[in-house]
């Protein structure tokens, strides 16, 4: 095992040894390849087959939920199981709602972790929401990732307020209707998500208003046959 200059860290090798012949003797050569790089395309591929399989195993409790209890908890469980692999505290759902003309989002469903107990409450209407500039991004379906390392006075002191040290928030579109956000928490690290990460978030948020959407349907359907 190499260690890296200065920091002394250990950097994984590949060492190739070669026999080979100099002024007439047998020697040895030594050829040393950084494995750096190739130990981190790795560990994504991990990752992201771990989120796939926790997105897979979602979208079958979402599909077979029914009743509104049986969707309270899958869509919960689903979030649990896909916060978990990516180390975040808490998800929400919000759903998009007109308040004095204005775009905004309601808060729906919320999971969070066993740590965050003495955590603050989220407010009704997502304090973010308000944010024209937020608003303007998820109605052209541009995902928002920001940390307390923002520029922005206004948002970092939102961040702190509820314990936030990273925030992204996805739009979800149900065909050309913005149906609302979901967004995850990271109450411990600053952070930037990957573009392969955000994808397979937002295919979460896409199921579970799927799944609100369908039973939504369904109630109708029964509603009707009553009357």
């Amino acid at each position: 095992m190499h260690h890296i200059p200065f920091t002394n860290e250990p950097m994984p090798t590949h060492v190739k040894l070669v026999r080979a012949r100099y002024k007439d003797e047998d020697v040895v050569i030594a050829y040393t390849e950084d494995r750096r790089e190739y130990f981190k395309m790795m560990q994504a591929i991990t990752q992201r087959d771990k989120l796939l399989e926790a997105l897979n195993k979602s979208a079958s409790i979402l599909l077979s939920a029914r009743d509104e209890k049986d969707i309270n908890s899958a869509i919960k469980t689903s979030m649990a199981s896909l916060c978990k692999e990516l180390n975040l505290q808490r998800a929400h759902m919000w759903n998009t709602c007109i308040i004095d003309g204005k775009t905004m989002f309601e808060h729906t469903f919320e999971w969070a972790c066993d740590k965050l107990e003495d955590a603050i409450p989220v407010p009704k209407i997502s304090p973010f929401g308000r944010n024209t500039g937020w608003v303007d991004k998820f109605k052209q379906r541009i995902h928002v990732n920001i940390s307390t390392f923002t520029d922005s006075d206004e948002e970092r002191e939102t961040l702190i307020e509820y314990g936030i040290k990273s925030l992204l928030s996805i739009p979800i579109y149900i065909g050309e209707r913005l149906w609302g956000l979901i967004t995850y928490d990271d109450c411990f690290v600053e952070r930037d998500f990957t573009e392969e990460e955000v994808s397979i978030m937002g295919s979460l948020g896409f199921m579970i208003a799927s799944t609100l959407d369908r039973h939504a349907y369904e109630k109708a359907i029964q509603d009707d046959k009553r009357t």
